[in-house]
């Protein structure tokens, strides 16, 4: 499947492509639901055996630039920071390794010479607990499915778009 997905048979690419299916799916899932659904690809790398992607996504009026990459040190570092004139925003998500690590919203914003740091842990409850929980209203009927399956399509496709990038298909 992963031949089919990217055209290729180099195990770089493979293992690159396995890299966004699995650890980078949620991390562009959520920079989507956040900022929309790239237009398209300017550019992409692949670098360290197939282990760290690095892709500017364009989004039209403004461009994101998404990093990913397993390594060997002992700390989870994922984040979605977005930069306005202003002021900007800061998402923290924890290791999903360890159990009840809340996500944390940095928000910094200057006006005049007034300069605001706040942090906002909505809640204690981590985001997997709460992901299973409105799985389960999901299923009972008392929530709607805000992630319909057909979301992933963009998904699939922005990997594609990616890996079609780094080499120099796309």
């Amino acid at each position: 499947m992963i031949r089919t997905a990217t055209g290729s048979d180099d195990p770089l690419i493979h293992r690159a492509y396995s890299v966004l299916c699995g650890l980078s799916s949620h991390d562009l899932s959520a920079l989507r639901d956040l900022v929309g659904v790239p237009v398209g690809v300017i550019g992409a790398a692949i670098r360290c055996g197939g282990r760290q992607i690095s892709a500017i996504l364009d989004h039209g009026p403004f461009v994101t630039n998404f990093e990913t990459g397993l390594v060997s040190v002992g700390r989870f570092d994922c984040y979605i920071e977005v930069f306005g004139q202003t002021s900007r925003t800061r998402i923290d998500f924890d290791t999903p390794y360890i159990r009840h690590l809340p996500t944390l919203v940095r928000l910094t914003k200057t006006e005049g010479e007034t300069h605001v740091e706040q942090t906002i842990r909505e809640t204690f409850t981590d985001p997997y607990t709460r992901q299973w929980r409105l799985f389960h209203d999901v299923v009972e009927g008392r929530a709607e499915n805000p992630m319909p399956a057909s979301d992933s399509l963009h998904d699939l496709r922005l990997f594609a778009q990616i890996i079609a990038a780094a080499r120099g298909t796309g």
